[in-house]
Formats: structure tokens, sequence, C-alpha cells
């Protein structure tokens, strides 16, 4: 599957996250969220949905997202 196959939200989450790479560099969730213009439940719901198909690690909790993008070829 390309990144172009998911949908424009979850390209954006990817994008966001590849630039965030590192166990040191956390994301607020409430402000990923804010910045996607989408509620913390809906991005939450996107992440796993982004980590069921292999896109993002990581985990996701109430106030920050420690993820980070799947590099592919």
């Amino acid at each position: 599957m390309k990144i172009t196959d998911l949908q424009k939200i979850d390209q954006n989450i990817i994008k966001i996250l590849a630039d965030h790479k590192g166990i040191d560099k956390a994301i607020n969730g409430k402000m990923l969220a804010q910045s996607l213009n989408v509620d913390l439940r809906t991005l939450q719901g996107r992440i796993e949905f982004l980590q069921g198909k292999g896109w993002a690690i990581g985990s996701i909790a109430v106030s920050y997202t420690h993820l980070r993008a799947h590099e592919t070829s």
C-alpha cells in the first residue's frame, strides 16, 4: 500500500509523525488533533488504524503521542 492510497488525514498524520522521529520527541495528542482539525478520539482511531496497517508504531495516551511513521520505499 502506498501513502497515496491512504485517506488525506492519515497522510497528514504520517507526515507529522515523520517530522517527530525519536523517543524524546513526543507529540501532544490534543495539539496534534487540533492541528489536523479533528477531535482526540478521531485521532486515536486513525492512529490505531495506521498501527494495524504497519504505518505507525508506538502508543497514544491522553496527553502525548509517542509514535513514529513507518518508513517505506
